[in-house]
């Protein structure tokens, strides 16, 4: 399913049949993998209040990316909330991007709320860095003013690595437990390669994804 995904979403050559039934797919399928992990840790459907399921996103579009002037920032993800919320039979939010596009806001990072709940602490600002497909990181203040805080995306996480793996070794899809990255060196030249990017140079907050930070880029 996964080599599946990835060439029906490549956006040279998208295939919209293929976008359109993976959006129900992927719901469906995240509603019988939330099924079975309620199963295994014997919790039954009644004792969960909601689902939160952002989606998958498939391509991500600020205005500093595409750079059209006439239009506003844009994202797209797909796993359709509704199949989720009916085959689990629980309460299921989705689509959170959106209301953060309308708003003037670039869709992403998403934990900023959660990230002040949980983590503020008073008299210390704190950075909490989350490395994922794209890095990004939420600026939590120690007077806990929420009009402080803010989150940015920084660069790219998991995503170049990824996709250097699944290029250059067939069959794996990263690189488990950082064992070939722990293997290597620096290469100074190529880091300061990959920093030489405008990206770096746009103030925060802002945001990126695998179509600026892709193979593409790295070679």
């Amino acid at each position: 399913m996964t080599r599946h995904c990835q060439a029906s979403l490549k956006a040279i050559n998208a295939d919209l049949e293929k976008v359109c039934l993976l959006n129900e797919l992927i719901g469906v399928k995240h509603a019988e993998l939330i099924l079975q992990a309620l199963k295994e840790w014997n919790i039954t459907a009644d004792e969960v209040d909601v689902i939160a399921s952002h989606g998958q996103t498939i391509f991500h579009a600020p205005k500093s990316l595409h750079g059209k002037e006439n239009y506003p920032n844009a994202t797209l993800q797909i796993g359709d909330g509704d199949h989720i919320a009916v085959k689990s039979g629980i309460i299921t939010l989705s689509d959170f991007r959106q209301k953060h596009l309308a708003a003037g806001g670039e869709g992403a990072p998403l934990a900023v709320y959660g990230d002040y709940l949980v983590f503020s602490k008073t008299d210390e600002d704190r950075i909490m860095l989350n490395i994922g497909g794209i890095a990004n990181f939420t600026f939590l203040p120690g007077d806990k003013d929420a009009s402080k805080v803010f989150s940015t995306d920084v660069g790219p996480g998991n995503t170049l690595m990824d996709q250097y793996i699944q290029h250059k070794y067939p069959g794996e899809y990263y690189d488990k437990d950082g064992a070939k990255a722990k293997a290597g060196k620096l290469n100074q030249d190529l880091l300061n390669g990959l920093l030489d990017n405008d990206f770096f140079a746009i103030d925060f907050p802002k945001t990126t994804g695998p179509e600026l930070f892709n193979l593409a880029y790295l070679q």
